[in-house]
């Protein structure tokens, strides 16, 4: 029992800081060496055509501003294109069009999905980047170009923006969300100074549309499977902070626990039809960050955080090994203080470091759930609004 805990421990560990601690130290190696920098545009050339598809369905609360901050984003107006799918939406969202002759509004009433609308518009992109963003997430103003900038390198195949969460006015559990994302994004950037981002979020994304294919039918994580796809066609996926977008916190845990349960499935779904072997043996390197980022993270980590508070009622501790002990008694505080903080989840008084633990053990119990859904054959092929 005692090497089982220490294994579980150190995957966990291995997985939540070792490997974004190595991965940070080998981005700061890079930029000392001064690889890696961002070829920006020459004025003088011709800008990229820009197709910027937002799918979205019963969005019309958000649109509006969507469509505004879009139509602001600093890039020539004759090269970018605003498109915007409504499949299936019931709240008049079409009807936004006779408002805003630049963008162009492709709605029919059957609901088919996300990956469906996608590949409605694909084969009627322009040559040049595609982007893909959500409805409620809103752009700084330069993003473009930022993005942009990054496929003056040819190896560069697609470049993910960063995702922040807006602290407004929230606190409590659902307010720890913003940190989780500032983690995340600290990872993303040294991962994509190695290689690759592992993975880029659907609000920001943007790719050569050489490089996209249509998804297959029953996609649920999209970004995912197109990042995938992106890799294994020999480029890599560059990532920039200056490019960004804010998002509002959920309104509420039991909605975010709908997304992380559709995120979780997608991602099982993705590893199971992903031909592994042959992807290490061609994309080694990006293939191992994706064993370390996603892999543990979503099939191991989960079931050995549920597995560690087992562990410890089990493990006679001999006092005499001190270290044993001390693991087990912070070990023990940890999951006491996840528990205290699911008790306390209402009071929004509490800072948010106090949710912290309470945080990580559902995220993981989340990804447990979104795993078991999906292989008992729940289906997420239609995307809901949780926000």
């Amino acid at each position: 029992m005692t090497t089982v805990f220490y294994i579980s421990l150190g995957i966990i560990a291995h997985t939540y800081i070792g490997y974004p601690l190595l991965i940070f130290l080998i981005a700061q190696m890079v930029k000392a060496l001064g690889t890696g920098a961002v070829i920006k545009a020459d004025e003088a050339q011709d800008l990229p055509m820009v197709t910027i598809i937002i799918a979205a369905y019963n969005e019309l609360n958000d649109l509006e501003a969507k469509i505004e901050n879009t139509l602001s984003l600093e890039y020539p107006n004759d090269r970018k294109l605003i498109w915007i799918v409504t499949d299936g939406s019931t709240d008049g969202s079409e009807k936004l069009a006779v408002h805003y002759p630049e963008v162009q509004i492709f709605h029919q009433p059957d609901r088919n999905g996300k990956v469906a609308a996608i590949n409605r518009m694909l084969p009627t992109v322009l040559p040049g980047i595609v982007m893909f963003t959500d409805a409620n997430i809103l752009l700084n103003k330069n993003a473009l170009h930022h993005l942009i900038n990054h496929f003056n390198d040819p190896l560069v195949g697609a470049v993910a923006g960063e995702k922040k969460v807006s602290d407004g006015k929230e606190k409590g559990a659902v307010a720890v969300e913003g940190l989780y994302w500032r983690y995340e994004s600290v990872i993303r950037k040294s991962d994509a100074s190695l290689h690759s981002v592992t993975g880029a979020v659907g609000e920001l994304f943007a790719l050569r549309t050489t490089l996209v294919k249509p998804l297959p039918e029953g996609i649920i994580c999209d970004d995912l499977y197109m990042s995938l796809q992106v890799i294994d066609q020999g480029y890599r996926i560059a990532y920039e902070e200056k490019a960004y977008g804010v998002e509002s916190y959920s309104f509420s845990l039991s909605k975010e626990w709908k997304r992380k349960i559709r995120i979780a499935a997608g991602s099982i779904q993705i590893f199971k039809m992903m031909d592994w072997w042959r992807l290490l043996q061609k994309r080694p390197i990006p293939v191992l960050q994706i064993i370390n980022r996603k892999l543990l993270r979503w099939l191991i980590v989960p079931y050995l955080v549920v597995l560690l508070p087992i562990l410890i009622a089990m493990i006679n501790v001999d006092r005499a090994n001190i270290p044993l002990l001390g693991f087990v008694v912070l070990c023990s505080f940890f999951y006491i203080w996840a528990l205290l903080g699911g008790i306390l989840i209402k009071l929004k008084f509490m800072p948010r470091f106090f949710y912290l633990p309470f945080y990580f053990v559902w995220a993981n119990l989340a990804l447990i759930a979104g795993t078991w859904q999906y292989l008992c054959g729940r289906s997420f092929t239609v995307w809901e609004k949780v926000r």
